[in-house]
Order: structure tokens, then C-alpha cells, then sequence
């Protein structure tokens, strides 16, 4: 007999919330920041949660959603529901668990028995963070709940009762238990305990760690578990992101390099391992793989049930059924009215928001948004911004550019190729190269303005920094010669696709070699630091620092040499995605100006000193295009030497040695 699709019930604390692109009748839910948990149940429906305390529910995986908030009470209470689990027993049942405050405690479920439309406060009897949860289809489930012990419930969550627990100010963070009663738990400081019969009776197991399974080279990590699990005659941990089994009846951990998590219910009927790649492997009762899924995507969440998988992506759930065959389903909802417009422009004046093509209109922020047009054309893919002019501009993914003008409701159409390229036939009259840094509460910057007089470009303008002040841009010539610059800007309609090569960034063997004594440098810091809880490492030029259990130094060494032949998208990837966030950011920036007094920008963005300011942003008439040109670094390197600063290349490298060898693992 063929199982039934499975629903699933996910939830969330999302920080960002939820936006969404429409597509005909329908809009697309985008999750924008996920903390993630999923639930399945027997039934064809699905629940996922949109931010703190909401739930987006469907009646089938392929269904339409529509939003439940799962918070009785006023909104401004909202910073007290933090949803981490979920236990889905039916169509009807379910609840959800986690960081809910109730008055001064944090006690309380929230519970539906009417499929997520209505939402109930339950006491659970203990006060705390309930760290995870697990359920069976007959109304047993477990709460972990930290600090405290083991809540209890046979009726679907209706009553609780605590179980007997030897370990009550340990934080168990992941537990299972099975239809046999059977259970295990793991905590985030390296304790794992067994019970085989409902918390009667506990057995502390050894650990990954204990038995000294991996090389705890990552010294400032915790070791904590992700996830527990029993399958047939085995025990399952994920211990610091490496994947453990041992026998039941022995303990005796192995590693399975190339994993990174797996999958299983309370039955059993199927168990999934995620790879290092993101990735999936089946595996059959003896934890050998019968089979194996690529192409995944960036899965936020998985839950098994049944013998299939579900996976959510950002855009999409998949399930891997019974057959191998993987199912995509975006996430639809077909009811517009709960949908928040996607906030595209902020002024003093009033705010405009967009759910498709139809634009609204918000007087202040958080307040209510009006209706106010349509755009004439479908905003199918790519993104609405507004121009300096009153111009709302749509840039469709092919490079198709769309000019709405407010005052009169006119439409123009352009490429983006062409409005470089009419923008570059004119001559240039002024350059503006700055300099500068800015975050929450300040904003500094230098600039020199060059002005054509001539055949050249005379400077005409210098910042004067304050005493103590920060200066950011170095002297440079007085002129600047006007060929080069007219030849530099004829290119641009060229090269704002371009993507470079290592061969562009000409790094010497003097530092790949630099590279290799710093990584030997680290080796012996570790050997010299072993054993210490933390290990503290000044992060300066020509420092590396890796702290990846089981690193595997032999092999960093020999990856140093393959940067030379990187691939690259690998080398794209880098540059576009390395950045890490921050309160402040440091830019550089070119402006030209041509005839027309039209500006096309060049800017870079970063939070540490760079050594190639990659990826360049070109911006002109309201469009802008990301791009790898060295081109861009040649014409500053030939007119403005001391813009760009030289340093930091040897980190480069490093960065690129540690991104092939996660790609190895």
C-alpha cells in the first residue's frame, strides 16, 4: 500500500520576517532569516511559521497558505515568543514549543486542535527553555526543557507530568525518543545519556569526544550535540557538526566523514544523512547508502517521517518520497490580503511597498499601507527600486530595465547595456574618487574632485580632515590624463559581466609560501594550546586561523597550490559572498560625469581593508550591475596609485585554501 503524502508543521523565530513576490494569482512566501524546526504528521498539510509567533498553514504540500497567529495576546508581546519546535500529531492536533514567555515564567505551549486556526496556552508544569521536543503519532510527547528535566504528555499536550531525570542543571539541547520508549539525549557540554524505558531508568553513554573520535581542533567551539537519534540497533549522534553511529549494545563510536546530519522518525522507516555538500544520502538498515540526491539546494530545515524526507529551502519544500523521486513545491499563498507589501523605498514624505506589480502607499513606518496604483507591467523577477527623478524603476533578471514615471504614468524601456553605452558615448567632464567609513553613528569620508580643463583632468577639489581625523585617501597628481580616462570608460559597456581569473590577480610564489609557513604557524599554536577550553589569536595580516575539528594540516598545506588553478565560480563565490556583516563598512568610490551631467558610480564596499575591492557595483540612471572587471583595478592602479590600497593578499589566499578544503570535506 502506498503511504500517504505527509504533512508537515514548521516553525520559526524569524528576525527579518517573511516577504513575497507575486506571480500571476499567486505570491511567493520568501523566508528572509530562519531559526527552524519541522514537524510531519500523517495527514496531506502543512503548516510553516512566518516570523515570531505566527504559523503559515496549507492543506497539502502543494497547497496554498494562509497565516494563523498562533499569539493570543497583543502584538507588543511578540518578543516573548521564540517557536524552536513542533509536534504534529494529526490534521487537527498539534503545538509548538520553545521560548514563550508567560507573565514572568516561561511555562506555556501554544496548541491547536482545529488545524492551526485557533491557538491555546497550555502550562507544562516546569519554568524554562524548552531546548527541543519529540512526539509519536498517539499523542506521546517529550519536552527537553533546560535546566529542568523531561515534561511528559500521553494526551496530545493536554496534561504534562515530569519524568524521573538524573541530570536536572544540564541543557540537553537535542533528544529522541522512539514508539519503544526507548530515548536518548545529548547535551551542548559533551553529555549523552540513554534511557530504554520512558526515563525510568538513565545510562550515561561515553561520547564521541570522550573516546577521542575526532580532533578537537576547534578549541573555542562547544561541544555540543545537533542532533540524537536511535536507529534500529544503533545510536546516532551529530557531535560539533561530525556524524557518529555505534552499536547499541557497545558503545563504540565511528565517524562518517562527508556528513554533516541525518534524518529519522520514531519508527524508523527511513533514516537520510545530509552531506558535507548539501546533499542527501539514504541509507539502508545497515547505515549504507542506497541512494543519493544532489542539487538540494540550502536546506533550512528537514524532518523524516513515513520513509520520506522533507526538505524546506528558502523558496521551496522538496520531498523525497518512498521512490527516490524528489517533488518540488514552492510556497504559494493565493490570499493577498495577509500579505504585507515588500517596503522598496523610504522617504521622509511616505514609504511605497509592492506585492507584485500593484504599489501602496505607507505614511509612516509600521503604519497602515493604502492601495495606490498598478504598475503596466508584470514584476515577474528582479527587483523595484526608486531613482533620484521620481522614477520607479523595475530591473528585470535579463537585464531588461523598466522607467515608471510618477508624474504621468509613462513607461519606458531600456537595457541595461544600452543605458551603459549611451551613457559612455558621451565625454566625461568631471571625476570625484572617495574614500571613506560609516556605521550607526558616523559618517567620514575624502574626496578629490578632477575637473577637464584641456586635455586633462586638474584637481579642483581636496577634503581638508579635521586634526585627528582619519584619512583615507592618499596624494595623488595634480592631472590626470584624458585619454585614459575616455579609453577606461569606453570599455565599461564590455566589462560590467566580467569575472576574473587567479591569473588576474597575479599573487607570487613568495605568497603561497608566506601562506604555507602560516599555516604551519598555526599548526604548532594548536599543538601548543592543547587542551584549553579557549584560545585566543590576534587576527592581523599574515595570521591564519582555522578552527575546524579534525583539521587535517597535511591537506591545507597541498590545497595551497590548488588555489592556482581555482575554479572560477569558486573564486566568484569568494568575492561576492565572503564579506562579513557589520556595524561599519569602509568604501571606495569613483564618480564620473559626462556631458549630459549624468553620474555613473563605481563603489566598493567591505568591513576590513581589501586587496582588491571586488565586487565593483556600477551604477547609472538607477540600475546597478555587480562585477568582477579587473579592468575597473587596472585604470585605478593607471590614474590614482595610491587608491587602492596592496596589502592583505597573502589573505586572500588563506580565505581561498579554506574554502577548497570545506569543499573537500
Amino acid at each position: 500500500m502506498k503511504p500517504p503524502v505527509l504533512p508537515l508543521l514548521i516553525a520559526c523565530l524569524f528576525q527579518s520576517g517573511v516577504s513575497f513576490a507575486q506571480t500571476t494569482d499567486k505570491a511567493l512566501l520568501h523566508f528572509e532569516s530562519a531559526g527552524l524546526s519541522m514537524g510531519v504528521s500523517k495527514q496531506e498539510q502543512v503548516m510553516v511559521g512566518t516570523k515570531v509567533g505566527e504559523v503559515a498553514i496549507t492543506d497539502s504540500v502543494k497547497g496554498f497558505w494562509r497565516t494563523a497567529n498562533v499569539n493570543p495576546v497583543s502584538e507588543s508581546s511578540l518578543s516573548g515568543v521564540s517557536i524552536e519546535n513542533v509536534c504534529y500529531f494529526n490534521a487537527d492536533t498539534a503545538f509548538v514549543s520553545g521560548f514563550i514567555k508567560n507573565k514572568d515564567k516561561y511555562n506555556i505551549i501554544y496548541h491547536t486542535i482545529d488545524g492551526g486556526k485557533h491557538w491555546k496556552p497550555i502550562d507544562f508544569g516546569m519554568d524554562g527553555w524548552v531546548d527541543d521536543a519529540a512526539c509519536l503519532d498517539n499523542g506521546e510527547a517529550w519536552l527537553s526543557v533546560s535546566g529542568k528535566g523531561i515534561a511528559y504528555t500521553k494526551d496530545h499536550g493536554f496534561t504534562w507530568n515530569s519524568l524521573s531525570f538524573p541530570y536536572p542543571r544540564e541543557r540537553f539541547a537535542k533528544i529522541y525518543f522512539n514508539n519503544k520508549h526507548e530515548g536518548i539525549i545529548g547535551s551542548l557540554w559533551n553529555v549523552l545519556a540513554y534511557t530504554p524505558d520512558n526515563c525510568n531508568s538513565w545510562t550515561t553513554l561515553p561520547t564521541p569526544l570522550n573516546q577521542k573520535k575526532y580532533n578537537k581542533t576547534a578549541p573555542q567551539r562547544r561541544p555540543e550535540f545537533d542532533r540524537v537519534a536511535i536507529f534500529k540497533d544503533y545510536l546516532l549522534v551529530s557531535q560539533e557538526d561530525l556524524v557518529f553511529y555505534s552499536r547499541k549494545d557497545s558503545v563504540n563510536w565511528v565517524f562518517m566523514p562527508g556528513y554533516t546530519d541525518f534524518y529519522t522518525d520514531a519508527e524508523n522507516n527511513a533514516l537520510y544523512f545530509k552531506t558535507s555538500k548539501g546533499g542527501f544520502i539514504k541509507s539502508d538498515d545497515h547505515l549504507q547508502p542506497i541512494s543519493s540526491f544532489k542539487n538540494i539546494g540550502n536546506p533550512c530545515a528537514a524532518s523524516c517521517k513515513n520513509g520520506s524526507l522533507f526538505i524546506l529551502n528558502l523558496m521551496n519544500i522538496l520531498q523525497i518520497n518512498t521512490k527516490g523521486e524528489v517533488i518540488e513545491s514552492p510556497l504559494y499563498t493565493n490570499n493577498l490580503a495577509e500579505i504585507e507589501p515588500t517596503l522598496f523605498h523610504y522617504s521622509a514624505s511616505g514609504n511605497l511597498g509592492s506585492i507584485g506589480n500593484k504599489i501602496y502607499r505607507q505614511k509612516e513606518y509600521k503604519g497602515q499601507w493604502n492601495y495606490a496604483f498598478t504598475l503596466p507591467f508584470t514584476c515577474d523577477s528582479g527587483h523595484l527600486s526608486m531613482t533620484d527623478t521620481g522614477t520607479i524603476l523595475f530591473s528585470r533578471k535579463d537585464d531588461s530595465l523598466f522607467y515608471y514615471s510618477l508624474a504621468d504614468a509613462k513607461v519606458e524601456k531600456r537595457a541595461k547595456a544600452e543605458v551603459l553605452k549611451n551613457f559612455c558615448a558621451k565625454e566625461i567632464q568631471t571625476i570625484v574618487f572617495s574614500k571613506g567609513s560609516q556605521g550607526c553613528f558616523h559618517y567620514v569620508s575624502d574626496k578629490m574632485e578632477y575637473v577637464l580643463e584641456g586635455g586633462s583632468f586638474v584637481l579642483s577639489q581636496k577634503s581638508n580632515p579635521q586634526k585627528g581625523q582619519t584619512v583615507y585617501l592618499k596624494d595623488n597628481a595634480d592631472e590626470i590624463d584624458q585619454e585614459a580616462v575616455q579609453s577606461f570608460v569606453k570599455k565599461i559597456p564590455a566589462i560590467y559581466h566580467d569575472l576574473i581569473t587567479i591569473n588576474d590577480l597575479k599573487f607570487t610564489q613568495n605568497e603561497y609560501d608566506a601562506c604555507k609557513r602560516n599555516i604551519l604557524t598555526f599548526k604548532t599554536f594548536l599543538e601548543s594550546n592543547q587542551g584549553k577550553k579557549k584560545v585566543d589569536r590576534e587576527e592581523k595580516e599574515g595570521t591564519f586561523t582555522f578552527y575546524v575539528n579534525n583539521l587535517d594540516f597535511n591537506k591545507l598545506i597541498a590545497l595551497v597550490d590548488s588555489v592556482k588553478t581555482i575554479d572560477q565560480a569558486v573564486l566568484y563565490n569568494y568575492f561576492m559572498f565572503s564579506g562579513l556583516w557589520s556595524t561599519t563598512s569602509l568604501w571606495a568610490r569613483v564618480l564620473l560625469v559626462n556631458a549630459d551631467n549624468e553620474v555613473l558610480e563605481i563603489k566598493s564596499t567591505f568591513y576590513k581593508p581589501a586587496a582588491f575591492y571586488f565586487p565593483w557595483v556600477i551604477s547609472v540612471n538607477g540600475t546597478t550591475s555587480a562585477t568582477m572587471s579587473i579592468e575597473i583595478n587596472k585604470f585605478l592602479y593607471s590614474v590614482f596609485p595610491g587608491f587602492l590600497d596592496a596589502g592583505k593578499r597573502v589573505d586572500i589566499i588563506q580565505d581561498l585554501v579554506k574554502e577548497l578544503y570545506r569543499q573537500e570535506e
